[in-house]
């Protein structure tokens, strides 16, 4: 059997292209621990945890943030623009390794 490349979400049922796509497409918090407080003020036992509120985003979220499936129908970040060689960022980067070395 091939390997899949690619990350299937077990909550969701999504595939995504990179691991980082599948990090951005969950929002919500774990459920922060709760400490019980001394005299003094200082953090004490742990007490429970507060409400997971970890979930996916619904399609309509996704792309709300820009996100797109690319043609093997798995999301990603943003869409592939291949007339773009780099984005501003490495360009930039290039020109000031290109100045150093001067």
């Amino acid at each position: 059997m091939p390997k899949t490349i690619g990350y299937e979400c077990t909550g969701c049922g999504e595939f995504f292209n990179s691991d980082a796509a599948h990090r951005f497409h969950r929002v919500g918090g774990y459920g922060e621990a709760i400490f019980s407080t001394n005299s003094k003020g200082k953090r004490g036992d742990l007490l429970g945890y507060g409400s997971h509120t970890r979930r996916c985003l619904s399609i309509e979220e996704m792309k709300a943030k820009g996100m797109v499936k690319n043609e093997l129908g798995r999301w990603v970040m943003e869409a592939y623009d291949s007339t773009i060689l780099y984005s501003e960022d490495q360009e930039q980067e290039n020109d000031t390794e290109e100045e150093e070395s001067a």
